[in-house]
């Protein structure tokens, strides 16, 4: 088997620039055009069903209450009738000319005699009377009405799960199969979009795509309905209806530029927000969180800006749209009311066409507010499309060599005697990056398979050496398909160019530098690789990852626990299988990356037999290792190769690569690097048992291992149940400043906007129903400029209350955020769950984005629908107290009733589906994070299988859950719409009698009509909100005690500073004025504190002399090579004479441990930097040699003992920004290498360029430097994926040197360099700092790095 690369795009940019632009404008309608989603024909077709039936049943019902509401106004007509008589023989002529201007000459017609639809067939009978047929036809309108909008919300809330369900599906498969390098923004916002972002296809599907229907079929079906009724209707409705799209339209273009540039300033805000998050403890490590905490909040200040322009134009056009349509229905009640004064339309045929007209409407309307809405999900379901639909690279086609085993035995067998390649063949092999000089130049190798031994042969251990940046990674990434020709890498808009051809690879596996995990257990991390050998064992590990992601607790056999267990006793981790990968020590996630190969190659060599051709690539396996875990280590890699299996090592130690068999060497040229391989005639061959001098190691780590650093995953954390409703307001007030005072505004502004609405309806029927008496016009024109009046009004005050609600909730979101990243900072549990790599601060700024969504969704309808039912009720009671009772049954069904079905109904299913969802996106979430290790690895199909088989599960649960809202719609409608009928059926007879005048039953009638619309919001709301409660639940603990005083300028946190163009542009009111000088008199005193707490612990400035007049009267300090050794223990217990510089910082007598740990991480530790010296802290992996510099860094408080800095206690609070730390493995932020160095200093004390530079050489980048054609404005990519591991290494370094510090903490700094490099750079690091009496603690394995050391504690 091999795999073979080929230049496949060599012609890619000769093409002519015409065909680019076009292809460009053709991407770019692409773009604009709305996305469908899977299944589109399938969902259209069944919405459009749908809708044409529920608008068929609309029509019906709508004109059966017309006939109602007219024939009760007709039958009343005989009443005023008789009484005009009346009055005509006992009055005045004056006082009869007076009464019948105003009562009118009650004249109106009725046309349902001879009218098709207002007839039916005589259903309706002919008479003045209410017939049990017309009763009938309303109920059965009413019902069909009521279950297609059941129908239509469960087929769009089951559309969008089933599409969100395929579309993750096919995301995973796509990410997967290349490992996510080319994944446009990264794995991490895949994730995102993953979760969150597919979340927003559920108001896609439920209101855009049924709008974009409804708008298709609505207003044709009821335009021909009213064009048979009444022809002038018809035309303005045929004038009007065009306008909207055209106003559409005419906005969009006017605002697109100004929205698209708003978007995008949107998207790198948020962007450079997460980016932030991302790198939080290298930012704390640097002593730089106060200054990015104010820097985040200037950011969020610009955020909420950008954001609120963007909404105003938005809302602008949901304006004109809402003006549009209510002012033509305003001009159709008018028109129509001007006709039935003189007599020329039926009062049934008014009233039809009054209560069609805003039907006709509706569905743009709908589009209008939908549309924004929705953008989000339009947004999501287009990125997911651009992943998914990218062209694989060109090495996809071999990628199926990655999961050979998969394959069938029978199948493999023939292939395997077909070939049996002896060598790894390279051929004039070139690598070439975007923006960067070819890492590889026509490289040519054969690399032998297979040595001999006295027992046979085994597979060939390949050790490949050269300096760091030489390629080795690369051609490691070649090997495993991680680089192709094509490729696109994330953060690059260029492909990466690959020549040449590689052979007889055959299967081949990873041990990647930085491991990442999938499975939330270690036990189900090997079930996940070693169960892979058959088709059996591969469902069977999808059933256990999917099991563990409930309870992480397996029920496995005793011949699947062999498989798991040993290859971990084999790197003495058996006793860890139950723990957390995240909580194991970075050697302790090295050794199980190695074991879960181990068992992977078991498991291919169990299915292929011993004939299979597996290649194993390991790149950098002992780094951060101490001595006996790289024995484990090596000796485990030397069994793959008794397997059978060719080991391909990328390392730079000497240690590893004299166990070699073949060493491939990367030498530096004038004509670049020249790569050559021989046998490897000094190897020293691994020994069987550790030797003698790693007894010791032996018995630590084994002490260690019985009691690991990390809180066991069987204690799982339980998710935050929702407080009760008080409660939760409470909270949502304490957290955000959201209560009663602050929501009454925007509570008022939604209550008038349905107020307003219904008040438009309510007003047109009683206008066409006193129109029809034939009063004289001048009684009509209050009516008249009233409906006019509320079609502006509703219009306006939707405005505003968007507008005002979206102002605050986005205030207090960038206070909740703010207060979550100082909350992070400042918890020593989120500290360790960032230091171990976990997402946490993302998903909780995730959780606030929701928060902020959910506040006008969740808190504000049930408000404003209290209001307005109190209003509806008082007007029923005012004008039709007999109908109080249907009125008053609609409000509670409507208010109470309706909305505790829905809940006790989405109760059933929504425990299963937020479990399940939680399950499945955890797992996704962990595919997608190690997504190139699956791939490599060839389990990505037992992943995909697990996550399918959750996937089936909660796309189950969802659809069950679905009928909740269907049958809140379903409920709403019938309680309304019913109240309406009821009315209407009840105003007849007084309206016979003349009790009650027709026009004022109908404004009763009509008024029920318009109450849906706030009713369906508040269910809605009321059915969010325990997720709402839950979210509210789960984000405050974090961010309840947390304060910003002293940290930011509290004045500008709800209001927007002008800025200094703006006062010199504008005349600024004073209180803008009064805020400004406030803001910067708070940032003065905040900078001053900053300023003396840093100058607090300053060396003097003749620090260097009283160091040398101190060295000339006491002993020198040792050199470097006489290193002093220190155990743990009190000075006095050990003899210890402390001599020689001033200690800049010394911990006494300290002990400490994690949350949840039943036993320290170290204790009675005693450590003492001295400015210009060394301390070395060392010891096994996982003895705790990261959590000493988490105490020096104040991210963990010490249990006992105490810190001191020159002589004085540290209070935790005063050790941050003391001491700059460079982590093990850095965060290295999207941005330039500028921007990279500039973070470790204020803008106050910005270092020039040529410090910059400087400092780029001292760390040995200075070559490299300066082959780069944008020197430091040159991007480094997402997390500096355009970097070798030794240059973001050196990187780090750089940045944690230009800080002024008087400690540096220095985490395996030499970690994926070569030996002359990390020579090189110790030299550098020893020079500068004990030139410039910078104390150094130094955390390292590498015995060469502790002799520089001037003191060592062991732990």
């Amino acid at each position: 088997m091999s795999r073979t690369h080929t230049p496949r795009h060599a012609d890619k940019h000769q093409n002519t620039e015409a065909p680019e632009v076009t292809e460009g404008k053709r991407n770019d309608r692409a773009d604009r055009r709305p996305s469908l989603g899977p299944n589109a024909r399938k969902n259209l077709s069944t919405f459009g069903i749908i809708t044409a039936v529920h608008t068929l049943a609309t029509v019906l019902f709508s004109a059966a209450l017309a006939v109602i509401i007219a024939r009760a106004a007709h039958a009343g007509f005989a009443a005023v009738a008789a009484e005009h008589a009346r009055l005509k023989e006992t009055s005045a002529p004056d006082v009869y000319r007076a009464y019948i201007e105003f009562s009118g000459s009650a004249q109106a017609q009725l046309e349902a005699h001879g009218g098709w639809l207002l007839g039916l067939g005589g259903l309706f009978g002919d008479a003045d009377t209410i017939t049990p047929g017309l009763i009938a036809v309303a109920v059965i309108a009413l019902l069909v009405r009521s279950g297609t909008d059941y129908l239509l919300a469960v087929s769009a809330q089951r559309a969008a799960s089933g599409a969100k369900s395929q579309i993750r599906s096919s995301l995973l498969k796509r990410v997967l199969a290349t490992g996510g390098a080319d994944t446009p923004e990264g794995t991490g916002a895949t994730a995102v979009l993953l979760s969150r972002g597919l979340n927003a296809l559920d108001d896609y599907y439920t209101k855009t795509l049924t709008a974009f229907v409804s708008t298709a079929v609505v207003p044709f079906m009821l335009w021909v309905v009213v064009a048979s009724l009444d022809w002038m209707s018809a035309m303005v409705l045929a004038c009007t209806l065009p306008l909207i799209p055209v106003f559409m339209i005419l906005i969009g273009k006017n605002t697109r530029d100004e929205t698209a540039e708003a978007q995008a300033e949107l998207h790198r805000l948020s962007d450079h927000i997460l980016e932030l998050v991302r790198g939080l403890p290298v930012i704390i490590g640097l002593g730089r969180e106060r200054a990015q905490t104010r820097a985040m909040n200037a950011l969020g200040q610009r955020y909420r800006e950008r954001t609120m322009q963007t909404l105003r134009s938005a809302f602008m056009s949901s304006l004109a749209l809402e003006l549009i349509t209510t002012i033509s229905v305003a001009l159709i009640a008018v028109l129509i009311g001007v006709r039935l004064v003189n007599g020329t339309l039926g009062l049934d045929t008014a009233i039809l066409v009054l209560l069609l007209a805003p039907e006709c409407y509706q569905p743009l309307r709908d589009v209008g507010a939908a549309y924004h809405q929705s953008e989000d999900g339009v947004a999501a379901l287009r990125s997911a499309q651009k992943i998914i639909d990218a062209p694989l690279p060109a090495a996809a086609a071999d990628s199926n060599a990655q999961d050979s085993s998969a394959q069938d035995p029978a199948v493999q067998d023939s292939a395997v005697q077909k070939a049996q390649p002896s060598t790894i063949a390279v051929k004039d092999l070139s690598v070439s990056y975007p923006a960067r000089p070819a890492v590889l130049t026509n490289l040519s190798l054969n690399l032998d398979r297979r040595v001999a031994t006295g027992n046979g042969e085994r597979g060939a251990v390949i050790g490949a050496m050269g300096e760091s940046g030489c390629g080795k990674s690369t051609l490691l990434n070649v090997f495993s398909g991680a680089v192709r020709e094509g490729l696109v890498p994330t953060g690059s808009e260029e492909p990466v160019h690959l020549t040449g051809s590689v052979t007889g690879l055959g299967t081949t596996l990873v041990i990647p530098q930085s491991p990442v995990f999938t499975a939330p257990t270690v036990q189900t991390e090997m079930a996940l690789y070693a169960l892979s050998a058959t088709e059996a064992e591969r469902e069977r590990a999808a059933a256990l990852l999917g099991e563990a992601m409930d309870s992480k607790k397996l029920s496995v056999t005793d011949a699947e626990s062999a498989l798991l267990v040993g290859p971990l006793a084999q790197l003495g981790m058996e006793k860890l299988t139950a723990l957390e990968p995240g909580a194991l020590s970075a050697g302790q996630a090295r050794r199980l990356a190695v074991a879960r190969t181990l068992a992977r190659a078991e498991a291919i060599y169990r299915a292929g037999g011993e004939q299979t051709v597996l290649t194993v690539l390991v790149d950098e396996p002992t780094a951060h290792l101490d001595a006996y875990s790289a024995y484990l280590v090596t000796r485990a890699l030397h069994r793959l190769a008794e397997l059978g299996a060719t080991v391909l090592i990328v390392t730079h130690e000497q240690e590893l690569a004299a166990g070699c068999d073949t060493l491939v060497r990367a030498v530096q040229t004038a004509q670049g690097y020249t790569w050559t391989a021989e046998a490897n005639t000094a190897r020293v061959a691994v020994p069987a048992q550790a030797p003698a001098h790693l007894l010791k190691d032996r018995e630590e780590y084994e002490a260690e291992s019985t009691a690991p650093a990390g809180a066991s995953a069987t204690a799982e954390v339980e998710e935050s149940e929702p407080a009760g409703l008080f409660a939760s307001l409470r909270t949502l007030k304490e957290l955000t400043g959201i209560g009663v005072r602050a929501a009454t505004g925007p509570v008022i502004m939604a209550a008038i906007t349905s107020l307003m609405a219904a008040a438009l309806t309510a007003l047109s029927g009683w206008l066409i129903v006193r129109a029809a008496e034939g009063p004289a016009m001048m009684y009509l024109m209050v009516a008249i400029v009233g409906v006019r009046f509320f079609g502006l009004g509703r219009a306006c005050a939707r405005y505003a209350e968007r507008l005002m609600t979206h102002s605050k909730v986005l205030a207090a979101a960038n206070i909740l955020r703010l207060r979550a990243w100082v909350g992070a900072w400042q918890s020593v549990s989120s500290v360790r769950a960032l230091l171990r790599g976990d997402a946490l601060l993302e998903r909780l700024v995730g959780g606030i984005d929701e928060l902020r969504d959910g506040i006008p969704r969740v808190i504000i309808p049930p408000a404003a629908h209290l209001l307005v039912m109190t209003a509806a009720l008082i007007t029923t009671a005012c004008i039709l107290p007999q109908a109080l009772i249907p009125v008053l049954l609609a409000v509670l069904v409507s208010t109470f009733v309706a909305p505790w079905i829905v809940l006790r109904a989405d109760a059933r299913a929504e425990a299963l589906a937020r479990r399940s969802t939680a399950q499945m996106l955890r797992l996704g979430t962990g595919m997608l994070s190690a997504a190139e290790d699956l791939r490599a690895n060839g389990v990505a199909t037992t992943a995909e299988k697990a996550n399918g088989a959750l996937d089936a599960e909660n796309l189950s649960a969802l659809q069950k859950g679905s009928t909740a809202q269907g049958v809140g719609r379903t409920l709403v409608t019938l309680s309304w719409f019913g109240a309406a009928l009821a009315s209407a059926i009840i105003a007849y007879p007084l309206a016979v009698d003349g009790t009650v005048r027709a026009p004022e039953a109908a404004i009763v009638v009509l008024l029920c009509t318009g109450m849906l619309e706030s009713s369906l919001g508040h269910v809605e709301a009321v059915r969010s909100w325990p997720a709402f409660s839950r979210l509210l639940a789960t984000i405050a603990p974090s961010v309840r005690d947390v304060s910003l005083e002293g940290i930011v300028a509290v004045s500008t946190l709800k209001r927007s500073v002008p800025t200094e163009a703006e006062v010199d542009t504008h005349v600024l009111p004073r209180r803008a004025e009064r805020l400004r000088a406030r803001a910067e008199a708070e940032m003065e005193e905040l900078l001053e504190a900053d300023r003396q707490r840093a100058q607090r612990f300053a060396r003097p400035d003749s620090a260097a002399d009283s160091k040398a007049d101190s060295q000339a009267e006491s002993p020198r300090p040792p050199k470097p090579g006489e290193p002093k050794i220190v155990g743990c223990g009190t000075p006095q217990q050990l003899g210890v004479k402390v001599t020689g510089a001033a200690p800049a910082l010394a911990m006494q007598d300290g002990s400490a441990r994690w949350p949840g740990m039943d036993h320290p991480v170290f204790a009675h530790l005693n450590l003492t930097a001295r400015e210009g010296s060394w301390t070395a802290v060392t010891g096994p992996s996982g003895s705790g040699k990261s959590t000493v510099l988490a105490t020096l860094l104040s991210f963990l408080p010490l249990e006992s003992g105490r810190i001191e800095a020159a002589g004085e206690a540290l209070a935790p609070e005063e050790l941050r920004g003391y001491a700059a730390w460079c982590p093990q493995a850095a965060h290295i932020f999207e941005s330039t290498l500028e921007g990279n160095l500039m973070l470790a200093r204020d803008r106050s004390d910005r270092p020039s360029e040529e410090e910059l530079i400087e400092v780029l050489r001292r760390v040995g980048l200075g070559e490299w430097f300066d082959a780069l054609p944008q020197g430091l404005r040159t991007p480094v990519g997402a997390g500096g994926s355009f970097l070798s591991g030794g240059q973001r290494q050196r990187l780090a370094v750089a940045r944690a040197l230009l800080v002024n510090s008087p400690v540096l903490l220095l985490d395996e700094p030499t970690a994926h360099l070569d030996a002359e490099s990390a020579r090189a750079l110790m030299a550098d690091l020893d020079a500068a700092t004990r030139s410039s009496s910078v104390a150094t603690v130094l955390v390292s394995h590498r015995p060469e790095d502790i002799a520089r050391c001037d003191e060592v504690v062991r732990l």
